[in-house]
């Protein structure tokens, strides 16, 4: 993050000054603050994928103890079809 006197050193530099150093100033500003909003927003969303992607290995895990239970235990599954 750049300051503000970082900025104005700049401008200074570039011979800015006045209304020109003030709008500039304004304008570097509000890209940072864009630039910020936007890096919070893509943290966001790798969030939110992380998220779906632990739930789906949840499931996936919980449908492979499933699948283990029904082989382990063939005959019970049998007799409820049975009724």
């Amino acid at each position: 993050m750049t300051t503000v006197q970082d900025l104005k050193a700049l401008c200074e530099e570039l011979g800015l000054a006045g209304t020109e150093l003030r709008e500039f100033i304004r304008e570097q500003q509000d890209r940072e603050r864009e630039e910020r909003k936007t890096q919070r927003e893509h943290e966001k969303q790798l969030r939110e994928v992380e998220k779906d992607i632990e739930e789906r290995q949840l499931n996936m895990k919980k449908l492979e103890l499933e699948i283990k239970r029904i082989e382990l235990n063939p005959a019970v599954e049998g007799e409820s079809d049975e009724y």
